[in-house]
């Protein structure tokens, strides 16, 4: 449909594993998602399969590997060099885990058209992003609703009902796109002053006042695509 294109390289590798919870002992990260930041990386970890797994991501700057692949197996005692003399729930999390994948991570442009005809775009083949918003599937899922509901709004005209379905999605895919590229900076502060300035507020702000956090991410969490 676009024809071919030049992913820019982000400057950023990710780590990933997942460890099962009784191997970490007291280590084992909050239950809720957790944002770790340090000077040129950061890591995020969260549990799954209700609180049997610990899901650990570990974003570096770095430019010796270019392998764009969720499956190439990378190197746990590298992984642990990357993040020596962090927090024992993510040393632990990488001493403990048995497979550890790594891959770096591309930019894309947001398109400027997902439709042509009868034919459109969806997910990460619409808007691929950068996964420092976690928003990846969510967006796939609200195109999923967006795009039935025009549809079945619009039986009589199907390249009709994907241009309304491209017009509704496109403008907030691209805000969001936009806000995941943000804040793989916000992350990665190195001058010391930047990371008491960026991250003391956000620490004040979780503590005192988290409704505050809470609406500064409105445009995302309170956005309810079923009212398209």
């Amino acid at each position: 449909m676009l024809g071919p294109e030049q992913p820019r390289f982000t400057g950023n590798v990710a780590w990933r594993t997942v460890v099962p919870v009784k191997k970490l002992g007291k280590d084992v990260p909050p239950p809720t998602a957790c944002a770790w930041m340090g000077k040129g990386r950061h890591a995020v970890t969260y549990l799954l399969r209700g609180g049997e797994l610990a899901n650990f991501v570990g974003v570096v700057e770095r430019d010796d590997w270019t392998i764009e692949s969720w499956t190439e197996q990378g190197s746990k005692a590298e992984a642990a060099k990357d993040f020596a003399g962090w927090h024992p729930s993510i040393t632990r999390l990488i001493a403990e885990s048995e497979n550890m994948f790594r891959w770096a991570l591309f930019d894309r442009q947001p398109l400027k058209k997902w439709t042509q005809g009868r034919v459109t775009l969806l997910g990460d083949a619409a808007h691929p992003m950068l996964p420092f918003l976690a928003q990846g599937a969510a967006m796939a899922t609200e195109d999923a609703w967006v795009l039935a509901s025009t549809l079945t709004q619009n039986r009589s005209s199907v390249p009709e009902a994907l241009q309304t379905y491209q017009n509704k999605r496109l403008p907030r895919t691209s805000k969001v796109q936009a806000g995941s590229r943000a804040n793989a900076k916000t992350f990665h502060k190195t001058h010391p002053l930047a990371q008491l300035t960026t991250y003391g507020p956000m620490w004040v702000a979780g503590k005192l006042a988290p409704s505050i956090v809470r609406q500064r991410l409105n445009y995302l969490y309170a956005y309810d695509p079923t009212l398209e």
